[in-house]
């Protein structure tokens, strides 16, 4: 075969090869370009900005909460999981369990690994509220975004702002970590994929919403009622059924199979009939506040078809006995704060153009007053539960604990109470101390490390004494104290 330049380039072996990567290198920069052009057309700069000053304002509270000894338990677990991930090894939790815990038999949340390799560089625990603060301001620069394009740039800001300081939002970053976090832009984005029929989008979104946990696929049966709304039978019961089939393989099959305990551990069992349990619910203050309080970020959002993705998620709900669901806390309503400014905006868009001027007007006005009480509710709600009164510099018990810690050694087998367990993550192998001594499957805790707080708050001390009571047996059963200052003790064996 001839070579060089005088070669024949259609008898070249390579040439089908090269054809499909030219191919595929114009594509991609037709892509590129177009993508600039619609940055460019859409001038993204001022809520791109104010997404990043809800991510910094977000990182700031929850770095002083953590700073402060006000995250506990489910930041320790999170922590683990992402710290065994990041040396890839399975994630497994001292915290649940003296015997080996996989947090997958616990719930299904895959895209955790993803914060891995971050973890690897910077193995320590803060990294996770980081991510989380870092993926609710990506949520509200998507749908801040969305809204500009759809209604108006200044819309697009109000958004921006409001979403990012919604309850929903800050309730779940005052508690902790979740991993619910990874699906706010993912459902965002689903929603947008859904709107535009980009079926290829719509489903790679799906499918890491069901990688985030068992759950979401409530979230995504939601979705293929929306398609079904939409005359589209065949993509909605596709992924309808697609939904309860991962569910069912999830909750019957893969959990149980990871779990300690054979089981999936978070069905109710319920003794009286569901429809009791719907009634107790529906006839209950608390879910009456909350229907409320989705009717206010909602706004003329109610209107949308949107609001029937809510459906499947606030059914399960209502069919559980835990009323804490439809409590205005935790992390419980990031999702529905997703849906609820999705349906806003498509509902906003639909109305301004099919009313008279002056009521498309007095709809913006009305609309723009419910945002600012959004806003101005979720700043009430970090600035008097969010505990941001007390920082480093005024909380002496902090101080104790920041001097006690360096008395425990790395790697360390020890049992700490509820607040201070984020802060061993990173170094050792902690356990949660409770007042009957055990961990959360029964079994007896038998550390050689012990930090308590008999000052703290934690499962009803220090009205019930435990703390200190349990100071006070381990001494009787040969632990030695190396540390002690005011309320804050350190024991070993």
């Amino acid at each position: 075969m001839a070579h060089g330049p005088d070669a024949d380039p259609a008898a070249s072996p390579w040439r089908p090869g090269r054809i499909w990567f030219d191919g595929l290198r114009r594509r991609s920069a037709s892509g590129w370009r177009k993508l600039v052009a619609a940055v460019r057309r859409h001038r993204p700069g001022p809520i791109l900005a104010l997404a990043g000053l809800v991510m910094a304002v977000h990182v700031a509270i929850a770095l002083n909460r953590y700073a402060t000894y006000q995250l506990g338990f489910d930041l320790a677990l999170f922590g683990e999981s992402v710290r065994e991930y990041s040396q890839f090894q399975a994630p497994l939790s001292t915290i649940k369990s003296s015997l080996p815990f996989n947090m997958l038999g616990d719930h299904f949340t895959p895209i955790l690994t993803l914060l891995a390799p971050i973890y690897r560089l910077i193995p320590d625990i803060r990294v996770l509220l980081v991510a989380q603060a870092f993926l609710f301001a990506l949520t509200a620069a998507i749908i801040g975004l969305w809204a500009a394009r759809r209604i108006g740039r200044g819309v697009g800001m109000l958004v921006t702002v409001a979403f990012g300081l919604s309850w929903g939002i800050v309730h779940a970053l005052l508690f902790d970590f979740h991993e619910v976090a990874f699906a706010t832009p993912l459902l965002a984005l689903a929603l947008i994929a859904l709107r535009q029929e980009r079926w290829g989008w719509l489903w790679v979104c799906v499918v890491l919403l069901w990688l985030t946990k068992e759950d979401t696929t409530f979230v995504t049966a939601g979705l293929g009622l929306l398609l079904l709304t939409r005359r589209r039978w065949l993509q909605g019961l596709a992924l309808g059924a697609a939904s309860l089939g991962v569910f069912l393989v999830l909750v019957r099959l893969v959990i149980p199979w990871l779990s300690q305990s054979g089981v999936y551990t978070y069905f109710d069992v319920v003794e009286s009939s569901p429809w009791s349990v719907l009634a107790s619910h529906l006839f209950n203050p608390t879910f009456a506040t909350f229907a409320g309080a989705v009717a206010l970020v909602a706004g003329v959002g109610l209107s949308s078809p949107v609001m029937v993705v809510l459906a499947p998620l606030v059914l399960s709900r209502l069919v559980s006995t835990k009323s804490i669901y439809f409590e205005l806390q935790h992390h419980y309503h990031v999702l529905v704060m997703v849906v609820c400014f999705m349906a806003l905006i498509e509902a906003w868009e639909h109305w301004r153009s099919k009313l008279r001027p002056w009521a498309a007007r007095l709809l913006t006005v009305g609309q723009i007053v419910l945002l600012g009480l959004v806003t101005a509710h979720g700043v009430e709600v970090a600035i008097h539960t969010g505990g941001l009164d007390r920082t480093p510099s005024n909380c002496s018990v902090c101080a104790s604990i920041d001097a006690a810690l360096p008395a425990v050694p790395d790697g360390a087998d020890v049992a700490a109470e509820v607040y201070i367990l984020p802060h061993l993550v990173d170094r050792a192998r902690p356990r949660m101390a409770m007042p009957d001594w055990l961990d959360q499957t029964g079994r007896p805790l038998d550390p050689d490390w012990v930090i308590l707080n008999r000052a703290s708050s934690a499962n009803g001390n220090p009205e019930n004494h435990w703390e200190a009571e349990t100071a006070d047996r381990l001494r009787q059963l040969g632990y030695q104290t190396a540390y002690e200052d005011g309320p804050i003790v350190v024991l070993h064996r």
